[in-house]
C-alpha cells in the first residue's frame, strides 16, 4: 500500500507560513527488555538496580510521500534508518527507568515540501525519549533469567526531550508527554500483551495542510515459542493510533502498522527479526519495514531469588532464610541451635538447651 500525504489542493501561501516542518517521522519507539514485544513494553521489570541495553535498528521505505491534484506524486523521504541506543535499569523491585535515543540516516529531500526550508539532513539526531514504569500486578521479586508467568499490570510515563533536528523530520523541537497503561500475560513460554495510551503535545503541529494533536494509541503483541529450536519464538504485534479531536476522520493522522518476525534467546542475549508494514496511508507510517534488534540483559544467575549467586549457593533451589544466621551459604536454616525446635517459635533460636534443661520448652535454658 502506497504510503502518502494525501493533500485536498496544492499548498497556498508564503513560505513563512509553511515553514513548520519540525514533526518527527519516527512512529516505531521500541519496547525495552527481553520480555517486551515490539513496541508493546512488558509489565515486567529488571529487578531492584538490574539493567540492560539494546540496539534497534528500523529500516523505513517511503514513510513520507505527497500526492498533489493532478496525481503527481513526490517523494519526501524514501528511505530511512533509526538506529535506537536502549538502556533501562530497575529501581527497586517494581519500577524502571529507561532511554532511548535515536539516530536518523535518510534519503530525502524537502523541496516537494515548498516550505523554502531547502534539503534535508541526511544523518540527524532524534529527540531523546525517558520512561518511568510502574509495576503494579505481578510478582514481588522478579527471578533472574526465569521467563515470566501469570498476569502483569503496569503504568508508564514517558517524555521526549527536543534534542532532535525538526528540519530533518527527526525531532518535534517540543516536549511530548505520553501516558500508557500496561498489561500481559505469560504461561509455557506464550505470551500475550497489550497497551493503551495518550501522547500529549504542549504545541501542534502541522505538516502541509494536516494538523497533529494528541493522539490515542493502541498496541497488542503477541508471542508463540517453537517447538523445534529451544529459545526461538515468532512474534507478531499490531498497532493504531488516531486524533481523538477527528477519530478515524483523516487517514493522514491514523497510523495502523502490522509486524511480524523471530526472536530468539540465549542466557544473556536476546535477537529481533521483523518484517511489516504500514496498513493505512498515514504520516510516517512506511509501505515496507524491517527491524533488527539485540538485546543484553545481564544478570547474575540466582534461581531461588535470595541474593546468594548459584554459583556459591549450596541449595540453589531453596532460599535462604536471612535471619543472621549463616546467610551466606545460600540453604534454609529452620532450626540454628539445633535444638528440635523451629526458629520461629524458640525464643532463644541461636542458644542451644541441654537435656532436661528447658522445662517450659521455650528454647532457652532455664
Amino acid at each position: 500500500m502506497g504510503v502518502a500525504l494525501l493533500l485536498a489542493q496544492l499548498w497556498m501561501g508564503s513560505a513563512s507560513a509553511l515553514a513548520q516542518r519540525d514533526v518527527s517521522l519516527g512512529l516505531y519507539r521500541p519496547a525495552w527488555g527481553s520480555y517486551s514485544f515490539l513496541t508493546v513494553n512488558t509489565p515486567r521489570t529488571p529487578g531492584a538496580w538490574q539493567w540492560d541495553v539494546g540496539l534497534v535498528l528500523d529500516w523505513d521505505y517511503r514513510p513520507l510521500s505527497m500526492t498533489f491534484i493532478g496525481g503527481d506524486e513526490r517523494e519526501v523521504v524514501r528511505h530511512r534508518v533509526t538506529a535506537h541506543a536502549l538502556a533501562q535499569v530497575g529501581l527497586w523491585e517494581r519500577m524502571a527507568l529507561g532511554f532511548d535515543l535515536p539516530v536518523i540516516f535518510q534519503d530525502a529531500d524537502g523541496e516537494p515540501l515548498q516550505d523554502g526550508l531547502g534539503d534535508m539532513a541526511t544523518v540527524a539526531g532524534g529527540d531523546l525519549r525517558m520512561s518511568l514504569r510502574y509495576r503494579f500486578l505481578g510478582p514481588d521479586k522478579i527471578l533472574a533469567h526465569e521467563p515470566p508467568e501469570g498476569w502483569d499490570l503496569a503504568l508508564q510515563a514517558s517524555a521526549t526531550l527536543p534534542l532532535g533536528n525538526g528540519r530533518a523530520l527527526a525531532g518535534e523541537e517540543a516536549i511530548t508527554t505520553t501516558l500508557e497503561a500496561l498489561v500481559d500475560f505469560h504461561i509455557l513460554g506464550i505470551g500475550v500483551g497489550a497497551s493503551l495510551g495518550w501522547t500529549h503535545r504542549f504545541r501542534e503541529r502541522q505538516l502541509g495542510t494536516v494538523r497533529l494533536r494528541d493522539a490515542l494509541h493502541m498496541g497488542v503483541g503477541v508471542e508463540l515459542p517453537t517447538i523445534v529450536i529451544p529459545g526461538l519464538s515468532v512474534l507478531t504485534e499490531v498497532r493504531f493510533a488516531f486524533d481523538p479531536e477527528n477519530a478515524f476522520g483523516d487517514e493522514a493522522t491514523t497510523p495502523v502498522t502490522l509486524d511480524a518476525g523471530l526472536r530468539y534467546g540465549v542466557g544473556e542475549w536476546t535477537m529481533t527479526a521483523t518484517a511489516g508494514g504500514g496498513l493505512t496511508s498515514a504520516i510516517g507510517t512506511p509501505e515496507v519495514r524491517v527491524i533488527a534488534g539485540l538485546n543484553w540483559s545481564p544478570r547474575t544467575p540466582d534461581k531461588d531469588g535470595d541474593g546468594v549467586p548459584d554459583a556459591r549457593d549450596g541449595c540453589p533451589l531453596l532460599a535462604e532464610d536471612r535471619d543472621g544466621f549463616e546467610d551466606h551459604d545460600g540453604c534454609l536454616d529452620p532450626d540454628n541451635d539445633m535444638d528440635f525446635l523451629l526458629d520461629e517459635e524458640d525464643r532463644c533460636p541461636n542458644t542451644p538447651v541441654g537435656d532436661d534443661n528447658d522445662a517450659n520448652n521455650d528454647g532457652c535454658p532455664d
